[in-house]
């Protein structure tokens, strides 16, 4: 029997924002903190949510865990993916009776890949994930209700190496290479690589065996072991991966193969210098974090509606082996505690502390320092920088960490850190640019190299255009930026001939 879901209003409302929300599509669940109200009707039951992104569909179950409630409760419930705004995307709905520890599935509600790859923009605002549930005690009227706003954010350790396999020519079979990754957090667990050759069916096959030690324990390990050609790019690769129950008692994962008169054939462009090259990519997804419950009591239920839009949307990342002094710090940033000055960018609002920024960025001390109107007015328009880019610049100051970034956010945040002076958070935004060099996008990384003036940044790209020289001179890319930033182009084209008439005369 569906439920008669009133059009406003409920008794009891849970918004969950899962963060860091393209890492669940790894995941094989993830469980919401336990909710409960403080209202008679609900009689104080307590539930929780549970979400399985499945292969196909996304499965929501809802469970009554044990209470001092009745002993069955009826309600009807209500489950929805809601945009950035706090509008519905997908919506299903039930009426169930409850006992205490009964649990029930709402199934299909909308496609695994429509949520993560199809319309990721729309359901994945900002790559948070909310999800609504609504509640209503059965033939109860509704005066006044309750609303609970809880964030899990999933802590996904990351690790990415180069596997150098030298005299590959001279290896025996059976004879092992082992390489041993050793995570800097003790929630992560160490990862064991053996590489060796092995005749079967009088072929001869490369192994890699991925193994995990005894001592740590994870929900899932996704690994990706790419062979590089001689160029550095990826010739082959293969993904594995690995559901981890906690009362596991093994420590195998996985095994690769790959047959070895392949890399043989082609020798020249796979194992230069009689060397096999991989590059090994690891995502280990830790326990998950609660990070922030907000409770809200007594709400006329019509303003119930129009909550969720207005909840805060900071960002926060969890700092692996902090001290007691870096987590102050953080808490501070994240609560806004102690706060003396406050920054605006754009529409929004954030509340620092003079001496931390001053004591980060000799820019921020200037302006702190300089009797200035907003010294007495308690805030500083930051006009030049939008506010996603302030919020990641703020958070390296407090934590001295960079979450991942796209290659353009890396650009923009690395604006922000050179004029306000911020070294460190340069080099590594010049990094991040590095890392994700690509054909389409050299000339865009060229152009910010050029106006930071990052000679590395500058001289790393150069490389890469002598390696894609005919790809990147004859496209119409090139055309355009010569057209734009003729200097820059001409003084290029001029290094990278030098350079390459210095290779050739080596």
């Amino acid at each position: 029997m569906d439920a008669v879901i009133e059009s406003r209003g409920a008794h009891f409302i849970y918004i969950w924002d899962i963060e860091n929300a393209s890492d669940v599509q790894f995941s094989e669940c993830i469980r919401s903190s336990i909710f409960s109200t403080d209202s008679e009707v609900m009689e104080k039951t307590k539930w929780h949510l549970t979400m399985d992104p499945g292969k196909e569909f996304l499965t929501f179950f809802i469970r009554r865990v044990e209470d001092d409630g009745p002993d069955t409760i009826e309600i009807d419930y209500e489950i929805s993916l809601l945009s950035a705004d706090g509008y519905p995307l997908a919506k299903t709905k039930e009426r169930k009776r409850f006992r205490k520890s009964s649990i029930f599935a709402l199934r299909r509600l909308v496609s695994t890949d429509e949520v993560f790859n199809e319309k990721k923009d729309e359901f994945l605002s900002k790559d948070t994930l909310r999800i609504q549930c609504r509640i209503w005690r059965t033939n109860f009227d509704i005066l006044k209700g309750d609303l609970e706003y809880v964030r899990t954010r999933r802590n996904i350790y990351r690790i990415s190496f180069i596997w150098a396999i030298k005299n590959f020519s001279t290896l025996r079979q059976n004879e092992k290479r082992i390489h041993i990754i050793n995570p800097t957090s003790k929630k992560v667990p160490q990862i064991i690589l053996t590489f060796y050759l092995q005749e079967k069916l009088g072929k001869e096959d490369v192994f890699i065996q991925i193994r995990k030690d005894s001592e740590s324990s994870c929900n899932l390990i996704h690994g990706k072991m790419n062979l590089l050609d001689v160029d550095g790019r990826v010739y082959h690769f293969i993904e594995t991966q690995k559901y981890v129950s906690l009362d596991e008692d093994s420590n195998w994962l996985s095994s690769v193969t790959y047959p070895k008169h392949k890399l043989v054939a082609n020798k020249e462009h796979l194992l230069p210098n009689d060397i096999l090259t991989f590059r090994c990519e690891f995502e280990i997804d830790t326990e998950p974090l609660c990070c922030q419950i907000e409770t809200y009591t007594d709400f006329i239920t019509s303003d119930l509606e129009y909550i969720a839009a207005g909840l805060p949307e900071i960002q926060f990342n969890n700092i692996p082996g902090a001290s007691r002094f870096q987590t102050f710090l953080a808490d501070c940033f994240k609560q806004g505690t102690l706060s003396d000055v406050c920054l605006r960018a754009g529409s929004e609002s954030f509340p620092v502390h003079k001496l931390i920024l001053s004591v980060s960025s000799p820019v921020f001390k200037a302006i702190f320092t300089k009797n200035m109107q907003e010294k007495s007015a308690g805030f500083v328009d930051i006009s030049d920088v939008d506010p996603d880019t302030l919020r990641l610049l703020l958070s390296y100051i407090y934590t001295n960490t960079v979450p991942m970034l796209q290659w353009e956010r890396a650009a923009q945040l690395l604006t922000a850190a050179d004029k306000y002076e911020l070294l460190d958070l340069r080099e590594q935004c010049s990094a991040v640019l590095i890392s994700n060099l690509s054909v389409n996008n050299c000339c865009s990384i060229l152009r910010i190299a050029d106006i930071h003036n990052d000679h590395n940044l500058r001289t790393v790209v150069h490389g890469f255009m002598i390696k894609h020289n005919t790809e990147i001179f004859k496209s119409d890319m090139w055309k355009t930026f010569k057209e734009e930033n003729f200097i820059l182009a001409m003084d290029t084209t001029e290094r990278i001939i030098c350079l390459m008439k210095s290779r050739v005369d080596e």
